[in-house]
């Protein structure tokens, strides 16, 4: 489904608010790090975009979830609509903040941009904060894509500004994390 700009700019403001308030609990509490590892932030807020297109898409998501031994394997549906939504929502916003995207980028992550964990342990930890957010501003569960995505877009315009990674490598995160979670059976408390 493509969302028309007036429906996602009628909901700026629960969007803007859901992504802030996600942001909040990124960082070096996050990772349980001394210094704050972009990358892992980056990743964790692609992965749980892509857990919202996984869960619109998956109508039973929670069977699998609950198999033993099911977390991180990957599920085969139908996802690449609503990937191509939240990847346009995503590079609107670049064009809109003039950040450089080189559209011939291979989409490689190298071992050391990796994150420091697994899209099913970020989903985990950062899911049901989401959602209590979500609950808060009151946004339609379609629209649970876009808050994750904008919060990604956040933390990747922040960090390239600060040079703390470079603007193609956050692309190839943000991006290959949004698939990952879109794919990714997660644990069943990260469901909505």
């Amino acid at each position: 489904m493509t969302y028309p700009s007036k429906d996602i700019q009628a909901r700026w403001q629960a969007i803007e608010g859901i992504a802030g308030g996600i942001l909040t609990h990124v960082g070096k509490e996050f990772t349980a790090t001394p210094n704050i590892h972009i990358q892992t932030d980056i990743a964790a807020v692609g992965s749980l975009s892509g857990l919202m297109i996984l869960q619109e898409t998956v109508q039973n998501l929670r069977e699998y979830a609950m198999t033993p031994s099911k977390p991180g394997n990957v599920l085969l549906s139908e996802v690449y609509e609503g990937q191509n939504d939240v990847f346009r929502f995503v590079t609107g916003m670049a064009l809109g903040h003039h950040i450089k995207w080189d559209s011939a980028a291979d989409g490689k992550i190298s071992t050391s941009n990796q994150p420091l964990f697994t899209c099913e342990v970020m989903t985990k930890k950062l899911a049901s904060l989401f959602y209590a957010f979500c609950k808060k501003y009151k946004l339609e569960r379609e629209y649970y894509k876009f808050a994750a995505a904008m919060a990604g877009f956040i933390v990747v315009d922040v960090g390239t500004e600060k040079k703390l990674v470079d603007p193609i490598v956050a692309k190839n995160i943000l991006f290959y994390y949004v698939v990952a979670g879109s794919k990714t059976i997660p644990y069943p408390e990260a469901l909505w």
